[in-house]
Parts: structure tokens; sequence; C-alpha cells
């Protein structure tokens, strides 16, 4: 092992950034910045609501940042249950027992998750004994590929537990659950361990990280008919399908509204109807006209990207008999992710989420402090900086990667 990550809290500083709001007088809740190191962010919530006896659903945070290292990010409380606590000096005492306290702010609206727009890292690999020109020389042609093309963007070890534990007794629990299905042909929320939630995050991950390697690996960026975010964290934003090197946005909201009932739905359009359209600029098919929009620009690799669904409940597939939905049967197929997978994701109400296959860093600051490896960069809501540090060490250095729990977890 030439280098190790995460040996100091320091070697590991990430920082969230909200997207901007604009100011208000109605100051509905307090935001506070904080920093804090060798605790997750859950300890903090946990104490919160313990301290005042508030529901989990009190306090708001924008995401779960790691215990293992520095972290500053934000949590808010609403002004009313502040009124029940001995207003703000009172919560901002107790925070102050466990965190630094950076910042102070308040807002018209509550802190969700998934409110931070990037997540800022400072990061230091210290070496482990003298490294070679050679190994720089290869680390610095990795750093250079990372910073000129994309990287597949995968979940992290973080999100399976050690040995993928995480992922292997989501697979047992499941197959237990279906043998149970199968006897009575139905499936209830008593049946489910409320642990199981958590462990389906991680199954569908994994199957995840088995698709995007696989295209990585194959070179295929983007294929005919794949569905197109115009942001990397894919929440609540534009859509489209892309063939021969054009787009067509689509609602996705309109679309998702009239199959809300459904376990798999897709933008099913008939590419010569789509032609006469244009053409003709009318359509008398009214949910077709409310669904599409005028076909824009050719495809830009810098402002639409591809993506692929998580395994959940009412999933927006690829249009079916495009390339993309090709693959998209065949892990679909190998995840066994049949009727009564999608009862179990309709129970715990986990609805779609369409994760952005592959990222790319707007800006990577990269330095030698003597053998030690020091970078800085911004990534994406729902991006894993050690997968992004995964690929600057990859070929190079596969025990650093091991024993720091760098690789990269998949199926195979």
């Amino acid at each position: 092992m030439q280098f190790q990550i995460k040996s100091k809290p320091e070697d590991f500083i990430v920082e969230e950034v909200l997207w901007e709001w604009v100011p208000s007088w109605k100051w509905n809740f307090l935001y506070i910045f904080f920093e804090k190191e060798n605790l997750t962010t859950m300890d903090i919530v946990d104490d919160l609501t313990k301290s005042f006896h508030l529901q989990r659903d009190g306090i708001g945070i924008a995401w779960l940042k790691d215990k293992a290292g520095i972290t500053r990010q934000w949590i808010s409380i609403s002004q009313s249950s502040l009124s029940k606590i001995w207003w703000e000096e009172k919560f901002i005492q107790t925070i102050w027992k466990k965190v630094r306290i950076l910042e102070k702010s308040y807002n018209e609206f509550w802190l969700k998750v998934a409110s931070n727009q990037w997540n800022k890292f400072k990061i230091r690999l210290r070496a482990r004994g003298n490294i070679t020109t050679e190994i720089k020389n290869l680390i610095e042609n990795n750093i250079q590929k990372v910073l000129e093309k994309w990287f597949p963007n995968c979940f992290g070890m973080q999100r399976f537990g050690k040995w993928k534990k995480n992922f292997y007794e989501a697979k047992d629990r499941l197959e237990s659950l279906a043998r149970e299905y199968e006897a009575k042909w139905k499936l209830v929320e008593s049946d489910l361990p409320y642990h199981l939630r958590f462990l389906l995050q991680a199954y569908a991950s994994m199957y995840f990280n088995e698709y995007v390697l696989n295209r990585w690996e194959k070179w295929l960026f983007l294929l005919q008919w794949d569905i197109l975010v115009d942001q990397f964290w894919a929440n609540w934003v534009k859509t489209a399908v892309y063939e021969n090197q054009k787009i067509y946005p689509f609602d996705y909201q309109k679309l998702k509204k009239k199959k809300s009932d459904l376990n798999f739905f897709e933008p099913n359009v008939n590419l010569s109807s789509w032609t006469e359209w244009r053409i003709l600029g009318e359509t008398q098919d009214s949910s077709f006209h409310s669904e599409w929009q005028t076909v824009e620009e050719l495809y830009d690799a810098n402002k639409r990207f591809p993506t692929w669904p998580m395994l959940w409940w009412n999933l927006l597939l690829t249009t079916e008999w495009s390339k993309a939905r090709i693959r998209d049967n065949q892990l679909l197929e190998l995840a066994e992710f049949d009727e009564w997978m999608q009862q179990v994701c309709k129970i715990y109400n986990l609805w779609w989420v369409r994760r952005v296959l592959f990222i790319k860093v707007p800006d990577l600051k990269f330095e030698w402090d003597k053998d030690d490896i020091k970078l800085e960069f911004f990534l994406p809501t729902w991006s894993y900086a050690t997968t992004l540090v995964s690929f600057v060490l990859q070929w190079i250095d596969y025990l650093t990667l091991k024993d720091n729990s760098l690789l990269i977890p998949r199926i195979s």
C-alpha cells in the first residue's frame, strides 16, 4: 500500500454548497451551518431529537455526511418547534456541545434532502513511503483523464458495508420473502422487517454499479433512446430522450401523473408520428402533444447526461424497442426485479429515481506535497468522492484501493 486516505480527520474535508435562495422576510426556519469531526450526521440529529423530544422529521438536513473526517453541513429547525424548546438559543447551545457553529441564517423553506447543489472536497492521500517518478507519472496521467473525460458515477463501499454485507443480507432477506410470497400470493407491510428498507437501497445500488461499469468498459457512453437529464442530480429536472444526435424533451411530471399506478412506464413515442408532427407542427393526439415539446439542438454532452433507473416502484424506463431498453431489461432480469419485488417497493413507498451514469469534474485541483497527493474538487449531490479517488489510482495501486475500501463494489 503506497497511500492512505483518512489517516487524520483533516485529510478528508467536505463542505455542503446549498442551492441559492432568495432572502425572505418569512423566517420560518432557522438554519445552522456547522463543522463536525468523527461524528455521523445522525449522531447530531439523534442527539437533538432526544434532547428536545422532537420527531425525526422536525430536523431538516440536506444530506448524510461521513463520520471519518471533517464535514461542514447545514441543519434546520422550524420556528414553531423552537418555540416549544425555549427558542433558538437553547437549540444553539445544545448543538455547540458536539459541533462548531460556523454560520446562522433564516429561510422561508424547510431544508430537505438533496437541497445541496454541490459538495466541495479537500482530500490528502498520505504516502506510506517514497513514491517513484514512474508511479507519479501514472497518477498524473489518470488525473488528466478525469479532467478531460467522464468517470462512472458508482456508489462507494460505504453504501454496502464491509465485504458488501448489506447487499448480501438484502439478497438473503429478499429470497426468503420471495418464498413466503409464492406461498401466500400477497405481501403486507407487517411481513417486512424495517431494516429491509435500508438494505434494499444497497441491493439496488449494487446493480446500478454493475450496469454503469459494464457500459464504461464497453465505451457505451450514449445509447439510442437513452433518457437524459439536464443536471447531475437527476431530481425534478428537464428530461429528454436521445436519438441520432438529437434530443426530444418530454414532460416527466405529466407522464408520471398519467402512469402513477404502473410498476413500469416509458416515454413511448413513435418516431414516424413524431417526424410527421414536426413537419405539420401539430398533432391530433392531445396527450402526445402535452408530453412532447419541439426537438432541441444537437446533443451536447456538457448539457445533457444519460441515466439509468434505480430499482424502485413506478420506474421510468426507456422506450420498449430501443437499444437502451434491451440493456435495462438485462439488468432487471439479473436483479430478479419481478412482481413481488415491485410490491415490496410499493409498500415501502420507494419511488423512482434515475441516477446519472457518468460524472465530469468541473474543477479539479491537484498537487504533490512531497509524496502526498492533495486533491480539491466539487462533486454534485449523489456522487462519491471516494469513487473519483478510486479512478485516480486505478490500475496503479491495488493494495491502496483494497486496504482503504476504495475498490468499486460490484456483483461480479
